[in-house]
């Protein structure tokens, strides 16, 4: 009698199998491709912050100043009125609750404008913080406040440093 020769099953398990681990493979491509975007886009905005900073330090107007905090602590500042913008760093500020961070201000004629959150300092530093914005007669200041941020300041300033016109 004659046999039909059924196929051999190698490694594929089969037709839903093989759909479900094609369509795992697209899940981690795509989600690859999803971190390789969030990564770039990262990547975008640090060097434009890194550029935003480099052109406040190079521009030709530049000013430094170093301020002490009522608190305890210190601020470097490099303003200039041709680009409209600081750079900001703090050092041996002291240590707030998890539930609050520093927030920088622009002080002006119109009131108070916040002006970002100073990053959680690592080895008793901030990194640098670009603010931009600045208008003329404008002052700095920096405060404790909930740290999501605030629109108005609910806390004394432990610095304001009025800036050079």
């Amino acid at each position: 009698p004659a046999r039909v020769a059924k196929p051999a099953r190698g490694w594929w398990p089969g037709r839903r199998w093989g759909i479900a681990i094609a369509a795992g493979v697209l899940a981690i491509a795509v989600a690859f491709g999803g971190l390789a975007f969030h990564t770039q886009q990262q990547l975008n905005q640090e060097r434009d912050r890194s550029r935003a900073i480099a052109a406040v330090l190079n521009a030709p107007d530049a000013t430094m100043m170093t301020v002490a905090a009522t608190t305890r602590g210190t601020a470097t500042i490099v303003m200039s009125h041709q680009t409209r913008a600081l750079v900001f760093t703090s050092a041996r500020l002291p240590p707030l609750p998890s539930s609050q961070r520093y927030e920088l201000w622009l002080m002006g004629r119109t009131g108070p404008r916040a002006a970002g959150m100073l990053p959680q300092p690592r080895a008793g530093m901030t990194a640098p913080v670009i603010v931009s914005g600045l208008r003329s007669g404008d002052m700095v200041a920096v405060s404790a406040e909930p740290a999501s941020g605030a629109s108005r300041p609910t806390s004394r300033m432990v610095m304001k440093v009025v800036l050079p016109s």
